[in-house]
């Protein structure tokens, strides 16, 4: 599994497992406001990747 994350001042981050045999990912520690993509893609053996894109609000504390 890939997860790329992609937000606000350039940042992109990538995280990669292997195995696949977690069923979460470690994200980033987000600390700028703004909007925010995260797309993962799994590959399975022998099978066409498969990818889910969503995008979020990271809002400020107290905003």
């Amino acid at each position: 599994m890939v997860v790329d994350v992609t937000g606000p001042a350039g940042f992109n981050e990538r995280t990669r497992d292997n195995a696949c045999t977690s069923s979460k990912a470690v994200l980033p520690k987000l600390t700028v406001p703004g909007k925010y993509t995260i797309t993962a893609t799994v590959i399975a053996p022998g099978e066409a990747p498969k990818t889910q894109t969503h995008d979020f609000q990271l809002i400020a504390h107290g905003a």
